[in-house]
């Protein structure tokens, strides 16, 4: 669980911010 979030934040944070939105989706899908 904590190790996912981890991989969730890093992968938040290397992402531009503008690219949020599209990153989640793909990240979700």
């Amino acid at each position: 669980m904590f190790i996912a979030l981890c991989a969730f934040l890093l992968l938040l944070f290397q992402a531009p911010w503008s690219d949020i939105p599209g990153n989640v989706s793909v990240a979700t899908a």
